[in-house]
């Protein structure tokens, strides 16, 4: 709707799921025979409604200026709950329903509710089409955070010059186009995992006995936070466009972002209760380039489109609330819980593991190298980092990080006359991973299916130590080997044909004889 050049537009979106779900193991065979046979009902309700309503007017002053503005509100609603009952116990398989069980097994229940409002406005501007301003803000508020820190007001300026409209470059004609790109701006973020972080939780899962009667009791299970509030994301970007014979166009991108994260933080456990509480936990660093080159080689009845893309990115945690050194995931004093570590002054995703640096070969080197418990000839080897003698998780050491060094697409478009083919390919290089499932696969024991990495690489003899990081089959010593190590990481490297198409569009003049506007098939 149009009012004296002022146009208004109203949306509301209405999204409802809902599910019913039941579980029945039988009690002939399968999970359901040793307990008379087994029911699960789950029923499952999420709603959703979003109302958007904006305003925009554009007008020019003096035919050099341009201005369009918008304003807006938006009301976002979402109510989701989840009910499950199960039980055990049917003496009649025809009649399946909880209130045939004679031992009723679990009941519980949960429903959200999440909430937000958002009041927002933008000013653009330019002048001759070669200079650019932009400025935006938003106010949001979410029920996902304590009272009086629920709303957050965020802002974003941002311009550009297009060079190749000044008259100084207009007799440079192999430059088809040539911007400078620059903005500021504060982000807010609500998506922290929990619609109700900031409120101290309640347990019900212990018994009070009062004489021989057991009666539920709850109990404080979680901290409150009142002061919980926005992450906010200040982020500042530079940037370029160009284009060249009409065939080449160059986009770089760098940028520098700073999070005040919002996670679980340690705190002194009182009372038996949680140890940790959402809060604004501390600052996380990224910042990189990204650099986009797209291409016309070909044009005419056999024509080619490319366009390859490289970004990089360093990431820092800069700080953590109560001037803690590590993030709260890991568990001291475990062996795989602790292996991955976030330290202040690293990127995230440190990998923190013994180091294998070969096999027990001869009684020398049983008497030379530090054991991890028991071990012996044919066992793995791993470095007694702190060198007190013994491997323990004291001689965890960092040997990856699962972040790339950086990432890269190419995706390819091919056309002749009225066939496609398009083609799309990514991958990164640098950064690890960890392969869990290879401790299962990699166990050598004489009856089990191995990896062949494992079992081709295994130690056979003291000639014939394999490669170094697969112990002998059968040993007396297997908890020593399989432990958190460099022998279940792996390079992340990767090169990947990510999808391939290829399609026919039916001529124009079929499409008409059949009575249809176009057609295209592909596989």
């Amino acid at each position: 709707m149009s009012i004296f050049g002022v146009h208004w537009r109203n949306s509301f979106s209405y999204d409802y799921t809902n599910m019913d779900e039941m579980r029945w193991y039988n009690p002939e065979h399968g999970n359901g025979a040793a307990v008379d046979g087994r029911l699960s009902k789950y029923a499952i309700s999420d709603i959703t409604s979003t109302f958007t309503s904006t305003l925009n007017y554009a007008f020019s002053l003096f035919n050099d200026h341009h201005i369009g503005l918008l304003a807006g509100y938006e009301a976002y609603k979402n109510t989701y709950s989840m009910l499950h009952a199960h039980a055990t116990g049917f003496s009649n398989s025809e009649m399946i329903e909880l209130s045939m069980a004679s031992t009723p097994y679990e009941t519980k229940s949960k429903k959200d509710h999440e909430r937000m409002q958002s009041f927002f406005g933008r000013i653009n501007y330019d002048y001759l089409n070669k200079y650019f301003l932009s400025f935006s803000i938003r106010t949001d508020g979410s029920s996902r955070f304590a009272p009086g820190h629920r709303w957050g007001t965020f802002w974003s300026i941002g311009g550009n010059w297009r060079i190749s409209e000044e008259n100084f470059f207009k007799g440079i004609e192999w430059v088809d186009d040539l911007k400078l790109r620059a903005s500021y701006g504060i982000t807010g973020n609500d998506q922290i995992g929990n619609d109700y972080a900031w409120i101290s939780t309640i347990s019900s899962d212990q018994n009070v006995v009062f004489g021989t009667t057991a009666i539920p009791t709850y109990y404080p299970s979680g901290y409150s936070n009142r002061q919980l509030g926005w992450e906010k994301n200040k982020q500042m970007d530079l940037g370029f466009d160009i284009g060249v014979f009409n065939a080449l166009n160059i986009v770089v991108d760098l940028y520098k972002r700073t999070s005040d994260i919002v996670m679980p933080a340690n705190i002194p456990n009182f009372n038996g209760i949680a140890g940790s509480v959402y809060m604004n936990a501390g600052q996380i660093e990224n910042k990189g380039i990204e650099i986009q080159v797209s291409a016309t080689p070909f044009k005419g009845d056999f024509s080619w489109e490319t366009t390859l893309s490289w970004s990089k990115n360093n990431n820092k945690i800069l700080s953590l609330a109560n001037n803690q050194n590590q993030l709260a995931n890991a568990s001291a004093g475990t062996k795989w819980g602790n292996v991955m570590r976030n330290y202040v002054g690293r990127p995230m995703g440190d990998m923190y593991m013994l180091k294998v640096i070969g096999t027990f070969n001869t009684e020398k080197d049983l008497a030379q190298y530090a054991k991890n418990g028991t071990q012996d000839i044919g066992d793995l080897i791993f470095e007694d980092y702190n060198k007190d003698g013994t491997i323990d998780v004291n001689d965890y050491q960092l040997v990856g990080n699962y972040q790339p060094d950086f990432t890269f697409g190419w995706n390819n478009t091919f056309i002749y006359k009225d066939f496609d083919l398009a083609v799309t390919i990514d991958g990164q290089c640098g950064g690890n991973v960890i392969y869990a499932a290879a401790r299962a696969f990699s166990l050598n024991r004489y009856d089990d299916n191995v990896l062949a990495e494992s079992g081709l690489g295994r130690w056979k003899s003291s000639t014939d130590p394999g490669n170094g990081r697969s112990h002998k089959a059968g040993t007396n010593n297997l908890g020593s080997n399989i432990g958190p190590s460099t022998r279940y990481l792996y390079d992340a490297d990767f090169l990947r044909i990510r999808n391939v198409s290829l399609g026919y569009t039916l001529p124009k003049k079929f499409c008409k004889i059949i009575g249809i506007e176009n057609m295209r098939i592909s596989a």
